[in-house]
């Protein structure tokens, strides 16, 4: 399990978690603040992870398709909603 504690989304690997979260390190926290933001770093939302051809799988975690070919094979529930 690899449960984001952020957007309650859950990924099938350590690589598809790292991957969903987007956004500049390159910057301190009071720099952040300036800008508007609290750390720099967002989660993708469930739209945009399936724009991405990720899938949820049968225990509902996001899988990338193209990097595992037995996610191909398996069902995919429809996209839940985003907490």
């Amino acid at each position: 399990m690899n449960l984001c504690t952020s957007c309650q989304q859950d990924f099938g690997s350590v690589e598809l978690f790292d991957r969903h979260r987007v956004g500049r390190h390159a910057y301190s926290f009071a720099e952040g603040l300036e800008m508007g933001l609290e750390d720099g770093r967002r989660c993708l939302d469930p739209t945009e992870m399936d724009s991405a051809g990720w899938r949820l799988n049968s225990r509902n975690r996001w899988v990338d398709p193209a990097r595992n070919p037995a996610d191909r094979l398996r069902p995919t529930p429809e996209l839940r909603e985003a907490v």
